[in-house]
């Protein structure tokens, strides 16, 4: 009876030592709390506040003007994107006709209201748009980034995509303008015009 007590006690402690073992090892605990994701920001910022900025004016038969317009596009967020540049809504009014328009020739379409007149300017200016990437005031094929040139009539739809602009680039926008020297009084007082759309879209690796 004492010998297999014996063993009986044997076999506990050994049991307890094997047991105490099982908390012996070394351990070091670490914890990493209220974690977050923030999303990176895309903003490309011109320097203007968001309303009707280009106005010309006095344009003429033959003018020509250089640089007419200019803005600072920023990528003002935190990370690469691609710049894409959009034209809508070309516009042409008439603008009344003047007396001298009426003597070269220029009438009321049979498709206009006497409120809703059709102009000529649209139809006989060019402009030239580009990223003036060396900035230097002038367009050079080049060194620059040409947007779009041709008629303001033509100037609808997506005419830049995926221009690189890394965060904090900035690019120089500008706008040349050129008038058919061949037309004649038809474009006296008329109005065209367009809308700029811009946009910047992140890069994906």
């Amino acid at each position: 009876m004492k010998k297999i007590l014996g063993l009986t006690i044997a076999a506990l402690l050994v049991m307890a030592l094997v047991g105490g073992g099982t908390w012996a090892y070394f351990s070091d605990p670490e914890q990493s709390l209220g974690n977050t994701i923030t999303a990176g920001i895309l903003d490309i910022t011109p320097d203007w506040d968001g309303s009707a900025v280009i106005t010309f004016t006095d344009v003429v038969p033959g003018g020509t003007n250089v640089n007419v317009f200019a803005t600072i596009l920023t990528n003002a967020g935190d990370m690469d994107g691609y710049l894409q540049i959009d034209f809508a809504n070309p516009t042409n009014g008439e603008n009344g006709l003047m007396e001298p328009e009426i003597d070269d020739g220029d009438t009321v379409s049979a498709d206009d209201s006497s409120t809703a007149l059709y102009g000529e300017l649209a139809a006989n200016m060019t402009v030239t748009i580009y990223l003036d990437i060396v900035d230097d005031n002038v367009y050079v094929a080049l060194d620059d980034t040409l947007v779009y040139e041709g008629l303001v009539s033509g100037i609808s739809g997506v005419q830049l995509d995926d221009e690189p602009m890394v965060e904090a680039a900035t690019f120089d926008f500008r706008i040349d303008y050129t008038v058919d020297s061949a037309v004649n009084n038809v474009i006296m007082s008329d109005i065209a015009g367009f809308d700029i759309l811009m946009a910047l879209t992140q890069q994906i690796d």
